[in-house]
């Protein structure tokens, strides 16, 4: 069985040493969390009250930063340039990213 050019230029674009080193972490700790999980359970959660404890500021600031920043990009003369050819035209209107977030409302109530 042979890739397809369309996976063998996927694949080709991958950098090998942060791929697998990213995936043999991911599979470690996944095991890890597998195999002992009321440790792990106590494990997070203890880390998710010292995450909320000392750096709950630094989340909300990280938050409003990338909030501000995008909506400069968006709002200035920034906000026109195209990320494709000078010819292209958007695949999707605004439409549909108000069409999500009506979605998401409905699936909420």
């Amino acid at each position: 069985m042979s890739l397809s050019p369309q996976k063998s230029q996927t694949w080709g674009k991958i950098n090998p040493p942060v791929f697998f080193v990213s995936a043999f972490i991911i599979i470690c700790v996944v095991a890890i969390a597998a195999i002992f999980p009321q440790r792990s359970e106590i494990l997070l959660k203890a880390l998710q009250a010292q995450l909320f404890e000392n750096a709950s500021w630094f989340y909300i600031l990280a938050v409003a930063l990338i909030l501000l920043t995008v909506a400069y990009l968006g709002l200035s003369r920034f906000g026109e340039i195209k990320l494709g050819p000078d010819h292209s035209q958007p695949q999707f209107s605004y439409l549909w990213g108000r069409l999500r977030i009506r979605k998401i409302k409905h699936a909420k109530a």
